[in-house]
């Protein structure tokens, strides 16, 4: 092991990608699987979905439905699936008798032959003379014209105004076009801000919009989007144009703004292409792939690519094939 296998960066990511318990940025271990054994693709080692599907739709018990009878998108043989308590019920809420769960058909017909239920509501929820349980039509009037605020039809409260005992009308605004949570119409409180706490401009009361930044581009440490400072140099001290406060391009330190000296290498001691001086990487294997040592493989046996001269890697797989080999499966 040499050492720079242990070293992570301030994000926790070591020289390959992956942080302590072996997972990249995006959840994914060396093999390629998440915490949960799954790929990017939802299958695990041995193809598999958590289903139990393959990419084929083909169960691991080797038909197209699982011990239930359901197929990889839910449904039975017949095309029903889970969605009822007791009955099943297509992917539009009908049964295997074309009606749904309050009793009604695609036609709007009830199981009982009429188009009310016997409850004398129809599948829309409104009985014969067009008001609903609550007492109320489609428009939300009672039979007496009031809505559920107890307003009228032209906003005349059942008190004789536009406003309610509150203080509020119809659309919820008091006579100054406030609502009850101290908002207008557009959204902003008294003082002019809104819910989230912005004017009307995008900034906060202390002056910096919703991504962190004033006016003028900077946010609270002084910094642009970009990194840099009013005065153009960024945290590190290079400008836009990668030269250093000191007029170089290169810090006290002796290194540019990506890191490297003037020989083209970073503090640990590697080029762009991940090289040292000596010309091998920090697996200790040259362009060629050959070993320090002098070979193809390191000292463990295994190449540049990890897999020793049988082909297999540390965990007994192949490149291609990712089988184990056949030692792993004696009886």
């Amino acid at each position: 092991m040499n050492n720079f296998e242990n070293v992570y960066d301030d994000e926790g990511y070591d020289y390959q990608g992956y942080d302590r318990q072996g997972y990249d940025k995006h959840g994914y271990d060396y093999d390629g699987f998440d915490r949960k054994g799954f790929d990017e693709n939802g299958y695990d080692e041995q193809g598999f979905d958590e289903g139990g599907f393959d990419s084929q739709s083909v169960h691991k018990n080797g038909t197209l439905y699982d011990e239930e009878g359901y197929d990889k998108e839910g449904f039975s043989e017949d095309g029903y699936n889970k969605f009822g308590d007791y009955d099943t019920y297509d992917e539009d809420g009908y049964n295997e008798q074309g009606y749904d769960k309050d009793g009604f058909n695609r036609a709007d017909i009830h199981k009982n032959g009429t188009r009310y239920n016997e409850e004398g509501f129809n599948k829309q929820g409104y009985d014969e003379e067009g008001f609903n349980k609550r007492g109320f039509d489609k428009e939300g009037y009672s039979l007496d014209g009031y809505n559920e605020q107890r307003f009228d039809r032209h906003g005349i409260h059942r008190n004789g105004t536009l406003y309610n005992e509150n203080g509020y009308n119809e659309r919820g605004f008091d006579k100054d076009g406030y609502n009850s949570f101290g908002y207008d119409k557009n959204g902003f409180d008294k003082v002019g801000y809104d819910r989230e706490g912005y004017d009307k401009h995008g900034y906060d009361k202390n002056g910096y919009s919703s991504r962190g930044y004033d006016e003028n581009g900077y946010d609270e440490s002084g910094c642009d989007v970009q990194g840099y400072y009013s005065d153009g140099y960024n945290k590190h001290d290079f400008d836009k144009l990668s030269v250093h406060r000191n007029g170089t391009r290169y810090n006290e330190e002796g290194y540019d703004e990506q890191g490297y000296d003037e020989g083209g290498l970073d503090k640990q001691g590697y080029d762009k292409q991940g090289y040292d001086k000596d010309g091998y990487n920090i697996q200790n294997f040259d362009k060629r792939g050959v070993h320090r040592n002098g070979t193809r493989y390191n000292e463990e046996g295994y190449d540049e690519s990890g897999y020793n001269d049988e082909g297999y890697d540390k965990d007994g797989y192949t490149l291609n094939t990712r089988s184990t080999r056949s030692d792993d499966f004696k009886f």
